[in-house]
């Protein structure tokens, strides 16, 4: 797919920008570069390439033949494609969302929430709205988005069209087709929202500052140069004073303004809307000092510490989750951590959390690789 820059060649930054972030959060969307065109020798300006998250594009990412591929843009009548063997892209969408529907109506139900499951890659959908509301992406629910989905499989959302973000808008709680707000009251829905914000938003993930405005820089980095020629070609285009380089570089996400204070406007927002508990998750210590994943030596120490004062600390060593699905500690993995610090023989993934009273804490997860890697 092959875009024409603005006169200030924001619409290429913006656009590829949003699907940088859900890229960046372990979604799945367009990937995209930059190119000079001419025609017939006259340069043309700087092109903005990217691909289209149709069903072929499907295919190549999650694998199998296009064919077996709903997908459809804007809504659930803007069929693309429909799958081979299914009901067809329409109604295959409106079942996932009856059962988003009849999940939400019933929050504390697991098995309508595994129906759900199914049908739906939740995680994907929720870094797909962190994405497009950390964005601030005004021009979008009702429209400028893909969903697609292997007929028997789970549908996914992919950013499209996200040229009209990172402009200092606060579109936070809307999604497609309102499938989050049929989902936004579940318990396990919370939960994900909950894991999934503390994983992007702290130690270093890709909404934290200054994570998140280096994600951003490598576009404009990409361009900075380029830019010169586009704004040579088309910078009178919409304005009867030349766009300029210069100016393009002071526009506001360009200098990196935007991005100082977005991950706690945001953050807190979420929290605000219920989807963040108030029981903060565990933090690890390696022989007494903070660290979050990475090489220790045989014999360190592990302590996980509550900050919250009051509750109870559960953690599994063999990836699981010490929570069960409705809310029940796992008991049969999880064990709870007293103070005594835990030698590290061998590697380990840990996940923790607080259970405060009926309150479970977003999870701390991460690994800990004991020795040195062979070369």
């Amino acid at each position: 797919h092959l875009e024409d820059s603005t006169s200030t060649g924001k619409c290429g930054i913006q656009d590829q920008a949003a699907a940088d972030f859900h890229n960046a959060l372990g979604g799945y969307s367009p990937h995209g570069g930059y190119a000079h065109v001419y025609i017939n020798n006259l340069y043309w300006g700087m092109y903005y390439i990217h691909e289209r998250p149709d069903h072929s594009w499907a295919a190549e990412t999650f694998g199998g033949a296009k064919e077996e591929y709903d997908a459809i843009k804007h809504n659930a009548s803007g069929v693309i494609n429909n799958g081979f063997g299914g009901p067809g892209a329409t109604a295959g969408y409106n079942a996932m969302l009856s059962a988003a529907s009849a999940a939400g109506s019933d929050p504390t139900n697991v098995t309508k929430w595994q129906t759900v499951e199914a049908q739906l890659d939740v995680d994907n959908l929720i870094t797909y709205l962190l994405a497009m509301w950390f964005a601030g992406n005004h021009d979008w629910p009702s429209k400028n988005w893909y969903a697609t989905h292997r007929v028997g499989g789970q549908w996914r959302y992919h950013s499209w069209d996200a040229e009209h973000t990172f402009e200092g808008t606060n579109n936070t709680g809307q999604s497609p087709s309102n499938v989050h707000g049929y989902l936004k009251n579940h318990i396990e829905y919370k939960m994900r929202w909950a894991d999934l914000m503390h994983k992007y938003f702290h130690n270093g993930g890709p909404l934290s500052y200054p994570h998140s405005n280096e994600i951003y820089q490598a576009r404009v980095q990409q361009i900075g140069e380029a830019i010169r020629g586009e704004s040579g070609r088309w910078g009178d285009n919409r304005s009867s004073i030349p766009h300029t380089r210069t100016q393009w570089l002071n526009w506001g996400p360009q200098t990196g303004a935007y991005f100082t204070t977005r991950s706690d406007t945001v953050f807190n927002w979420i929290q605000g809307s219920g989807l963040y508990p108030n029981t903060e998750p565990p933090d690890f210590r390696i022989n007494g000092m903070p660290m979050f994943g990475g090489y220790v030596s045989p014999g360190d120490t592990l302590t996980i510490t509550n900050p919250n004062g009051t509750g109870k600390i559960w953690y599994t060593l063999n990836g699981q989750d010490p929570r069960s699905p409705g809310g029940a500690v796992n008991s049969a993995v999880a064990i709870e951590f007293t103070g005594t610090p835990i030698p590290l023989t061998h590697s380990v993934r840990v996940k923790a959390r607080v259970l405060n009273g009926s309150e479970w804490s977003a999870l701390s997860e991460t690994t800990f690789a004991v020795g040195s890697v062979a070369e």
